[in-house]
C-alpha cells in the first residue's frame, strides 16, 4: 500500500506540476490510479515507482503519465447546455455584429473532446443562420492529459455518449459505426477539421498558443486550484481574449471578476 511518506512525495509533486490539490482524503484514490501505472511498468511497489519518476531515464515522460492518471476528466456533449444556447443566440451574433472576419475559440481543459466538438457544432449552426462561412474559424482544444487529447483527436465515442444530443444534430454531425455491434459514433470530418489540439498545463507561467480568441471556455477546472492559483490562471487566460470577448466558466466557480476588467452578462459568462 501507499505509505503516508510516499503519498506526501507524490501529492506535492502533483500539486507543483499541475496545481491539483490532493488532500489526505484522496490517498486511496491516488493509490488506485497509480497502481495501474505500477502494473503497466512491471513494478512491485510504490517506492520503486517513485524512484523511477524522480531518478529514472524516462522519469520526465512518466511524470506526464502520472498527471494523466490523477486528472479528473468528467465531461459530456453540450454539458451545461444554457451556455451553448447563449453562445448561439447572443455571443456569436454579437461577434458578427462587431464585424469579425474570423471566429476563434479556446476550449481550455478540453478533456476527451466533447466540449470543443459541441462548440464547433454550435458555431456552425449559428453561422448557417447568418449565411456566413469563415475559412479562419477554429477551436483550440488544450488539456494537460495527453491520453485525453488522443481520445479527442480520434473523435470516436460510445453511442450512449451522444444520447442527449438533438436527433437532427446527431444525424448531421455524427457518423454511426457500420458494425452495429460496436455501438460507436464518430464526429464528422467537417467538425473535426475545425479543432486544433495542443497539450497545455494551466499552471505554466506562459501559454504558447499565440492567438487572441473571441470566446474562451474554461469550465469546471478552476475549482481544483487554490484561490491564489485561480487568480493567476484567470490573469493568464484574459491575456488571450479579444476586446469584448466572452469567457465561459463553470457554474460553481468563483471568478474574482472584481480583480479583472470583466463583467457578468449571464450565469457563469463574463465579457
Amino acid at each position: 500500500t501507499l505509505t503516508d511518506k510516499e503519498f506526501g512525495i507524490l501529492s506535492d509533486f502533483i500539486m507543483q506540476n499541475s496545481g491539483i490539490f490532493m488532500p489526505e482524503s484522496k490517498k486511496n484514490l491516488l493509490e488506485s490510479r497509480i497502481r495501474r501505472r505500477l502494473r503497466a511498468l512491471g513494478f512491485e511497489g510504490f517506492s520503486e515507482y517513485i524512484d523511477y519518476v524522480f531518478e529514472g531515464e524516462d522519469g520526465q515522460m512518466e511524470a506526464v503519465n502520472l498527471i494523466d492518471a490523477v486528472t479528473t476528466n468528467k465531461t459530456d456533449f453540450f454539458r451545461e447546455n444554457d451556455h451553448f444556447v447563449f453562445m448561439r443566440e447572443t455571443a456569436i451574433p454579437e461577434i458578427l455584429k462587431a464585424g469579425a472576419d474570423s471566429i476563434k475559440i479556446w476550449s481550455a481543459a478540453c478533456s476527451s473532446g466533447e466540449e470543443p466538438y459541441s462548440i464547433i457544432i454550435t458555431v456552425m449552426e449559428a453561422l448557417n443562420l447568418y449565411n456566413k462561412i469563415f475559412q479562419d474559424f477554429f477551436v483550440l482544444g488544450t488539456d494537460i492529459s495527453t491520453a485525453m487529447l488522443r481520445k479527442a483527436e480520434k473523435a470516436v465515442y460510445p453511442i450512449e455518449f451522444v444520447s442527449g444530443i438533438q436527433p437532427y444534430l446527431l444525424k448531421k454531425y455524427f457518423l454511426k459505426s457500420k458494425d452495429e455491434n460496436r455501438r460507436l459514433v464518430k464526429v464528422d470530418a467537417r467538425v473535426r477539421e475545425r479543432l486544433v489540439l495542443k497539450r497545455l498545463n494551466l499552471m505554466d507561467e506562459n501559454y504558447d498558443i499565440g492567438d487572441r480568441f473571441h470566446i474562451i471556455f474554461c469550465r469546471n477546472v478552476l475549482i481544483y486550484f487554490s484561490e491564489e492559483d485561480q487568480l493567476k490562471i484567470m490573469g493568464r487566460l484574459l491575456k488571450f481574449i479579444e476586446p469584448y470577448g466572452y469567457v465561459f466558466l463553470g457554474h460553481s466557480e468563483v471568478t474574482h471578476a472584481g480583480k479583472f476588467n470583466i463583467k457578468r452578462v449571464t450565469p457563469a459568462v463574463y465579457r
